[in-house]
């Protein structure tokens, strides 16, 4: 009650500041409270713009790439004696020129198939093998029907090997298709290096 009797004997003038005061509180609090939800909202906002400006600038890189790797694979394809090669099977005169062009073109790998489909070889990390994979026999297998493509190749043996490989057919001088190559890129920390994934902006 003495807290009562105290307000009640206050000057007029200073229950109108002690009201003021108050009335300002509520309006700063307001004011922050507002400024603060606009702040959230302006930073999801702002994030969601960056991440789909990411998302389409990784799609337009990669496109790139894409174009790069398969233009590389063609002119890999071009080597004098590879389509030759590809018909007689015979690869001692072409192994030392596709090892070359394929460290020219940065390819990590280098397969080619006879229009068989039989594997003739398969240049990885710089060696030479004979090793079978039916995700680079499938991509083959439409290379050998005239299809140009590119395509992520995923192995999961050990941990993730991911690459980006281009295959094309090989054609003989009369126009027929006498075998297939895939010139792929391992997808590792050079390769997003190349198109600029890794920048810091």
């Amino acid at each position: 009650m003495s807290l009562l009797r105290f307000i009640r004997n206050m000057r007029l003038g200073i229950k109108l500041n002690i009201v003021m005061i108050l009335a300002f509180s509520l309006l700063l609090v307001a004011i922050v409270f507002v400024v603060s939800d606009s702040m959230q909202d302006l930073t999801f906002r702002t994030g969601r713009q960056r991440v789909e400006q990411e998302v389409v600038v990784f799609q337009t890189r990669f496109a790139a790439a894409e174009q790069s790797i398969m233009e590389d694979a063609k002119l890999l394809a071009s080597v004098p004696g590879l389509s030759a090669a590809g018909a007689t099977q015979n690869l001692d005169t072409v192994r030392n020129s596709v090892l070359v062009n394929a460290a020219l073109f940065n390819f990590d790998q280098v397969t080619l198939v006879g229009a068989g489909g039989r594997r003739l070889f398969d240049l990885k990390a710089g060696e030479f093998t004979t090793e079978a994979d039916s995700a680079e026999d499938a991509l083959l297998s439409f290379a050998l029907f005239g299809s140009e493509i590119v395509d992520l190749i995923v192995e999961e043996e050990g941990g993730w090997d991911i690459s980006l490989a281009a295959v094309v057919p090989l054609y003989n001088q009369s126009g027929n298709i006498v075998g297939a190559l895939l010139a792929g890129r391992d997808f590792d920390n050079e390769f997003l290096a190349e198109i600029n994934l890794s920048r810091e902006d």
